[in-house]
């Protein structure tokens, strides 16, 4: 899958720097929301990074691709396209 693909090749590169994938350690009272629990680091990356992305990604291009209509109808308003529009309504 693409999100494994990712993954080992974030492992990959992380690697030559000397970083191995860790599990983030949980002391004290965290003031941000915590990570969702998971049992490997590669569940961890999946449920709390690359899920969230790709919700936001696929909400972005919802509002922008498919309720972005408005924004098109305010094309007609440059000179070059009046003429076409009105050739569509007279």
């Amino acid at each position: 899958m693409v999100r494994d693909a990712l993954y080992e090749k974030a492992v990959a590169l992380a690697e030559e720097f000397g970083i191995d994938p860790f599990m983030p350690g949980h002391a004290g009272r965290h003031s941000h929301m915590p990570n969702a629990p998971a049992a490997t680091t590669s569940q961890l990356w999946k449920t709390n990074m690359y899920l969230p992305f790709m919700d936001h990604l696929l909400q972005e291009l919802d509002s922008r691709l498919l309720q972005g209509h408005a924004r098109l109808n305010v094309q007609y308003l440059i000179p070059t396209k009046v003429r076409t529009c009105l050739k569509y309504f007279v």
